[in-house]
């Protein structure tokens, strides 16, 4: 009589037997061992592993241990013992392999042809076959050069055969309240065919404001230097003047301003109620900024009254931004008003603002105030 044994070893179904016998996850078949429903040694199939575990049971921190079931399948990519035993060696004896012979393959090189990449092989087995230039060879790109630079300068000099170089001077700003001294020195130079500068006495004359500057400087006539003198005296307003020396191919352009200064400083809060005339009065009494040629200011105001103002000629626009410097540079223009008024003929603006001395202190106290001095520091732009 002979009997057939049936497993479900290789079982892959929906658990028809046993609603242990297959899980979507290791995680799954974890839980539900640790709740007791597996035996040791049960078998289970795992479906996104696709492959059969076998149940060993549960580890000192009482997780669920399961281990893969190996199959002919799985060893496909191993080789057996006995393939690598030495000639005469007996089935319990060490496989030794000497590893002395051999170098550990490296991605990109050929360990049979040369110890290299093949591009970096490549460029050192063509070294041989480049070529160089001789010394004579040299010596000619040499000249060549040079001979270009000749040409390129005796081009230069027919397009720009003069200019203007100055000697002593140059564009400055002054007071409305002061005189201006101007003193230019300069002479005509000449480009030769190696592109050096030459002296070369030609006819000049200085214009200001489009004008002749000087009834007694018409021209100056094959002169190889000038020194020129003007005194302008103080315009009380705001005025630029142009000096222009010409020829008949070159123009150097110097510009003198003549600028108002900005004020600022602290004020009563009885400033908004005053005159105009009695607001510049005030206001010129503050400390000055001195030819100021822009709208923007970095001051410091000490903290002595209740309001504290920045005035600055209008010709330069309105204010975009007031930055308290003090507090960690906040936009602080909205807490200022602004208004105009007419000092020495000219006509400002200004914006003014109340300082609460509580708040000040508070913040202060509080850490925010980065500049801890008796100053506020404000940027005007």
């Amino acid at each position: 009589m002979s009997y057939s044994i049936v497993d479900n070893f290789n079982y892959n179904g929906d658990k028809p037997n046993f609603e242990r016998d297959r899980f979507t996850s290791l995680a799954d078949a974890r839980r539900f061992a640790q709740s007791g429903g597996l035996d040791v040694g049960h078998p289970v199939f795992i479906e996104n592993e696709n492959r059969r575990f076998e149940y060993k049971g549960l580890n000192e921190n009482n997780q669920a241990i399961f281990e893969p079931i190996v199959t002919q399948s799985d060893l496909n990519d191993y080789v057996k013992k006995s393939d690598l035993r030495q000639e005469g060696a007996e089935d319990d004896d060490t496989i030794e392999v000497d590893f002395n012979s051999f170098v550990k393959k490296e991605e990109g090189k050929g360990l049979s042809t040369h110890d290299l990449t093949d591009e970096l092989y490549n460029v050192l087995t063509s070294l041989g076959n480049n070529t160089y230039p001789t010394t004579t060879e040299i010596e000619e790109l040499t000249n060549l050069v040079n001979n270009l630079k000749r040409d390129l300068n005796s081009l230069i000099e027919s397009l720009h055969p003069s200019k203007i170089v100055v000697l002593n001077g140059e564009s400055q700003n002054f007071s409305i309240t002061e005189a201006a001294n101007i003193n230019i020195s300069w002479k005509y130079a000449k480009m030769d065919g190696n592109g050096a500068n030459i002296t070369s006495p030609e006819t000049t004359y200085i214009l200001l404001n489009g004008v002749r500057a000087n009834s007694s400087y018409t021209n100056y006539v094959n002169e190889s230097k000038v020194d020129f003198s003007i005194s302008i005296p103080a315009p009380r307003q705001i005025k630029s003047n142009v000096f222009r020396i010409m020829s008949d191919t070159d123009e150097v352009e110097f510009t003198y301003n003549f600028l108002a200064p900005a004020y600022f400083g602290t004020v009563s809060d009885e400033f908004r109620r005053m005159t105009d005339v009695n607001k510049a009065t005030e206001i010129s009494r503050l400390e000055t900024i001195q030819k100021v040629d822009s709208k923007e200011a970095k001051v410091k105001y000490r903290l002595s009254l209740n309001s504290i103002i920045y005035a600055y000629p209008a010709v330069y626009g309105e204010l975009t931004s007031i930055r308290n410097l003090t507090v960690g540079g906040v936009e602080d223009i909205d807490n200022f008003t602004s208004g105009t008024v007419t000092i020495n003929n000219i006509e400002y603006n200004y914006y003014i603002v109340d300082i609460n001395f509580a708040d000040w202190m508070g913040n202060l106290e509080e850490g925010n105030i980065v500049d801890r001095s008796e100053y506020l520091t404000y940027k005007f732009k």
